[in-house]
């Protein structure tokens, strides 16, 4: 990468509008991560930071504590906004080339104005008795001290030398897109591009993935998974089926082997994991993955952009009586079941569904409720406290409505969601009464996956 060591301090190229070595403007946050887990020897203390309550009401934060730089990501789409140099000292600095800020030369105003070229006259904060010198993409900020603050107040005049002779230092610098740092805006995502694709959810049905026109159903096969998505990321085989003994179809056999475990195919750049059968290789179940800060398996996955529609018929209205989780082997949290072959082809969403009342991954689970259970009674849900021993943030809590299994955690936030198709159900048979014998292991299989590449 850009990432170099020089005397174990942090040397970076700026690109105004676009990068800080290898933070790239609109890069996802695992990817971010990633390239700090590859300059560890460089990087030496990382923070994340972010709203444990209200995830969503405000940036999620990657603080280089050491190196004094902040990678603002916004909290929706979790792509990197702004990055901020707040301790310029402690970071190498180079643009096009050629060193500007380190511990042996400081980036004063007469150096950035003659390394960076000629720009309009900055603005001063009053408030903060701060110049702020902007380029596009690129603003500088100079500490003015308190003597000197009238000199710069109405903002017109370049703070290039102080009456004493000295020079500011810039003290802060913000790389992003839009027209300052105050408004920054997350670059557009190219057209050609499949990353945060929509991906339309149709509960008993399928997935319908917008960007490239494809649609994969319960009847769809490993073939076709491959076909449409391309290789995976990752197979996982599951080993150990310990929900096994919450079915109807337990016949006390001993454990399995991959020639004859379901199997998962782990797509971590789209959130979302596929169980396959083993017997048929059709898919018995979709994992959606809302990569919260707030849960366990945070940075594993990219954040899956799902549009849930609401299904033509009430669910019901209470929810699965899903079986307490037992104790799972690594990569495993619970199980799945039988999956039935039988099932209608997705239709691709009509253009009139683009405003029609849907579930993403953003909403509150009261509000999830409110649009999926109108009568608004949730059931009593499953407690999962997997991991609970290396997990700072508690249990997470399984909601189970007929085909779907919601995973909410405590801050009312959804953490995924487990899509899978009854026994024996047919699309057009009359939905059945929640609650029935096969469906009470319906609790969500998921396996433990690698950060993403």
């Amino acid at each position: 990468g850009n990432c170099v060591s020089q005397r174990h301090m942090l040397t970076v190229e700026l690109l105004p509008g676009k990068a800080l070595g290898d933070f790239v403007l609109g890069m996802h946050i695992t990817e971010a991560i990633a390239a700090i887990q590859q300059n560890m020897d460089v990087i030496s203390q990382v923070e994340l930071k972010f709203n444990e309550n209200e995830p969503l009401s405000m940036d999620i934060v990657v603080d280089l504590t050491e190196d004094g730089v902040l990678l603002r990501f916004d909290p929706f789409s979790q792509r990197l906004k702004m990055i901020e140099v707040y301790e310029v000292p402690r970071i190498c600095l180079s643009y096009s080339g050629t060193v500007f800020a380190s511990h042996a030369i400081q980036p004063t105003f007469v150096l950035i104005y003659s390394r960076f070229g000629p720009s309009y006259p900055g603005d001063y904060a009053v408030d903060k008795h701060v110049y702020n010198l902007h380029y596009p993409g690129l603003s500088f900020t100079f500490p003015i001290p308190s003597r000197y603050h009238s000199l710069y107040s109405d903002g017109e005049d370049l703070p290039v030398e102080f009456p004493d002779g000295t020079t500011p230092i810039t003290s802060r610098i913000f790389i992003y897109c839009g027209k300052n740092f105050r408004a920054a805006a997350l670059p557009p995502i190219p057209s050609s591009s499949l990353y945060f694709e929509e991906i339309v959810v149709r509960v008993s049905e399928g997935l319908h993935f917008t960007r490239r026109g494809s649609t994969l159903t319960f009847e769809s096969t490993a073939q076709d998974v491959l076909t449409e998505l391309g290789m995976p990321n990752r197979i996982f085989y599951k080993e150990e089926d310990k929900m096994r003994i919450h079915s109807s179809h337990h016949e006390g056999r001993g454990a399995v082997g991959p020639s004859c475990a379901d199997y998962f195919y782990n797509y971590f750049p789209l959130g979302l994991d596929i169980l396959l059968d083993h017997h048929k290789h059709t898919i018995k179940k979709f994992i959606l993955h809302t990569n919260f800060p707030t849960h366990q398996e945070f940075n594993q996955y990219v954040k899956c952009n799902f549009k849930l529609m609401l299904p033509s018929t009430s669910p019901a209205d209470a929810p699965d009586n899903i079986p307490p989780h037992a104790g799972s082997p690594a990569g495993e949290s619970s199980s799945s079941s039988p999956s039935s072959s039988t099932s209608v082809a997705l239709p691709a969403p009509a253009a009139s569904s683009a405003n029609a009342p849907a579930i993403t991954p953003d909403m509150k689970w009261d509000a999830v409720v409110a649009m999926y259970a109108p009568a608004g009674r949730s059931g009593k849900p499953v407690i999962n406290n997997r991991g609970s021993t290396q997990n700072p943030f508690g249990a997470t809590y399984f909601y189970g409505f007929k085909d779907i299994v919601f995973e909410v955690m405590r801050n009312n936030h959804v953490a995924s969601v487990c899509l899978f198709q009854s026994p024996g159900q047919r699309q057009e048979d009359q939905p059945q009464q929640v609650g029935a014998p096969n469906q009470a292991q319906e609790a969500q299989a998921q396996p433990q996956p690698v950060a993403a590449q």
